[in-house]
């Protein structure tokens, strides 16, 4: 029901460095930070992917990730409410090249779904 209610249960945290332990939650103008209890560590998407459908516990995650669990309800969406900090997303191109019609395409459908 509210990101405190997240202590009650164990998360698999995806990062990159080190840390990741306490996630941020925004409604509003409040501001709530959790301390979780990792049952995982991961630094791989689809290590997290894996253990969340295999119910090892909850975890941040993009939508479209689990989209094809969501719309069953094999996986379920928690804290709606709730938003998290925005992330950036960037697209990197080889300098001196032009852009492939394949990749421009990609990236114009990827902005598409997660917009």
């Amino acid at each position: 029901m509210t990101p405190a209610d997240l202590n009650q249960h164990e998360a698999i945290v995806y990062s990159q460095r080190s840390g990741g332990e306490e996630w941020l939650f925004r409604r509003g103008t409040s501001e709530t930070l959790v301390p979780l209890q990792s049952r995982l560590a991961l630094t791989a998407a689809e290590g997290v992917r894996a253990g969340v459908i295999t119910g090892q516990g909850f975890a941040i995650s993009s939508r479209w990730q689990f989209a094809p669990e969501l719309e069953p309800g094999e996986v379920v969406s928690l804290l709606g409410e709730w938003n998290l900090p925005s992330t950036d997303l960037w697209v990197i191109y080889p300098s001196g090249r032009l852009t492939s019609t394949k990749a421009s395409a990609f990236v114009k459908w990827f902005e598409q779904i997660i917009t």
